[in-house]
């Protein structure tokens, strides 16, 4: 009995369909570095929720990710951001070398290999990484065009 609930559990992991692009970006948490990049976290979640397919760096996250982003802030840095633009789904480009998704709550959703992988994390926590050049610099917001 065990072993069939245990294969109906990974049966429905395998087959998990998820109904929004934020599910879609938590429903690799826990994936590696290595099998999961900053650029391909997002790419991953948007292809599963969406008819276009997208392949784009995080340099191209920064440039619009070829027309299916707009840009709806800029800033400074994380800290000078002001986050009341900022929705659930938005692409936070770091810089124009690293990239995160913005879930909502004040939480985000990165892939890094410093936590060797995908993990949520709290804003104040990105906003805290001073000395990190992934995550200091300009920012800019990037909206998926629907």
């Amino acid at each position: 009995m065990k072993l069939i609930s245990l294969m109906l559990a990974f049966a429905g992991m395998v087959f998990y369909q998820p109904k929004t692009y934020t599910d879609a970006l938590r429903s690799h948490v826990g994936e590696k570095y290595v099998e999961t990049t900053c650029s391909a976290l997002i790419c991953k979640a948007h292809d599963r929720v969406s008819d276009v397919e997208v392949r784009c760096s995080a340099r191209q996250f920064w440039e619009g990710c070829g027309g299916n982003l707009t840009t709806v802030a800029e800033a400074e840095s994380l800290a000078k951001l002001d986050w009341s633009k900022v929705q659930a789904g938005d692409v936070l480009a770091l810089n124009g070398v690293h990239v995160v998704a913005y879930l909502g709550n004040g939480q985000c959703i990165d892939s890094d290999p410093l936590h060797d992988g995908v993990r949520e994390v709290g804003v104040s926590r990105l906003i805290a990484k001073k000395n990190d050049a992934w995550f200091t610099g300009p920012v800019r917001v990037e909206r998926w065009i629907k």
